[in-house]
């Protein structure tokens, strides 16, 4: 589930990067790991999903992300890990492609 191909990327991060967020729900909820990096890039599923505009699948990432932190009882501080400045790109994003229309 969490096997990366020659890229690098995972099924989550393809269906993150495709805005696919019914299968990135499908996905968590089987396991799939929302904090692995790809190794070209590093980057997340996340942070793939806002590279590609998807901020609703942006949105289910950041959730997930925020339930496993509060099931781990652990602080992080901003540094340790960029979902802060990720979630108020989610935010800033929708608002981006709002006012577009």
């Amino acid at each position: 589930l969490n096997q990366c191909d020659e890229w690098g990327y995972s099924p989550l991060m393809h269906a993150a990067s495709e805005g696919h967020t019914e299968i990135v729900n499908y996905l968590l909820n089987a396991g799939a790991d929302p904090e692995r990096t790809c190794r070209v890039a590093r980057f997340s599923a996340l942070q793939l999903a806002l590279n590609h505009g998807h901020t609703a699948t942006a949105a289910t990432l950041e959730q997930r992300l925020a339930h496993l932190e509060q099931e781990r009882g652990s602080a992080v501080w901003p540094w340790e890990r960029p979902r802060d400045w990720i979630r108020d790109m989610v935010w800033f994003n929708a608002d981006l492609y709002a006012n577009a229309t």
